[in-house]
């Protein structure tokens, strides 16, 4: 019996999301300690995506972040476990798509996706850390719904705003990114790459359990009988119905005879 493999542990450099805005525009960086912030987020960059490192880097505390993924990432297996004809009508309304084949009810995953497109010419919305700002109604200051028995049926109805301002959020904590390594390497590449793109793919993925390819098969199975005995119940009375119209002509055909006798009798 062969030997299981030692895991390996990984080290993941973090950097907090008030140093990356410093990188936002030269006018960031107000004083020496913005500046000894800016060089140990470059230095912890370099460290984290250079030659020689993990290639993996987190960024903590980005503003709505964390409240967006706690409210996105149930409606996953909702989406996967939710009947054909319903969830395409859903991702239809909301702009969105699949890169797997839904209509398998044997899939391993499932995978919802939208095509994002960075506008304004690239200018970044990312909001400072410090702002503060005022939340819509019903909605916490960290972008939470308040209430517990609809949140999910409300944020089943605003899918396509929850793709759109978490994807954005992403892609432009993605183009930061790009710049400090930008930064760090002396060049102008990597970001600009990005803005020249222009788009990213957002996806929400849902892995299946055993359970949950049970539950698909078993909605499947209930939704086909219940077509098949609406089609059943339906066939009686559509039955019905076409005898009823072949009476009604035999009715008006023996009517029109009736009267053709008459006019035939008048002129003679």
């Amino acid at each position: 019996m062969a030997g299981t493999a030692q895991a390996t542990a990984l080290d993941i450099y973090e950097v907090p999301f008030s140093d990356l805005h410093l990188l936002l525009s030269p006018e960031a960086v107000a004083g020496d300690d913005d500046e000894g912030r800016r060089r140990r987020l470059l230095d912890t960059v370099g460290a984290a995506l250079g030659r020689g490192g993990t290639g993996l880097l987190a960024v903590a505390g980005v503003p709505r972040a964390a409240a967006l993924r706690r409210r996105i990432l149930p409606l996953a297996r909702r989406l996967a476990l939710m009947d054909h004809p319903s969830r395409a009508h859903l991702l239809k309304k909301h702009g969105l798509g699949s890169d797997v084949p839904l209509k398998k009810l044997d899939r391993s995953v499932s995978s919802f996706a939208w095509l994002l497109r960075h506008g304004d010419s690239g200018k970044l919305h990312l909001p400072l850390p410090e702002s503060e700002e005022v939340p819509p109604p019903g909605v916490d200051r960290f972008g939470e719904h308040k209430g517990d028995d609809d949140d999910d049926d409300d944020d089943v109805e605003n899918l396509g705003e929850l793709f759109k301002e978490l994807g954005l959020c992403m892609m432009e904590l993605g183009i930061l990114v790009a710049r400090a390594c930008d930064i760090v390497t002396g060049g102008n590449q990597l970001e600009q790459t990005i803005a020249d793109f222009g788009s990213a793919k957002v996806r929400l993925i849902h892995y299946h359990s055993e359970l949950d390819n049970i539950v698909i098969k078993e909605n499947s199975k209930n939704r086909r009988n219940l077509v098949r005995n609406a089609r059943t119940t339906a066939k009686p009375a559509l039955d019905h119905m076409d005898k009823s119209c072949i009476r009604g002509q035999d009715q008006k055909m023996d009517r029109a005879s009736d009267q053709e006798k008459k006019r035939i009798a008048r002129i003679w």
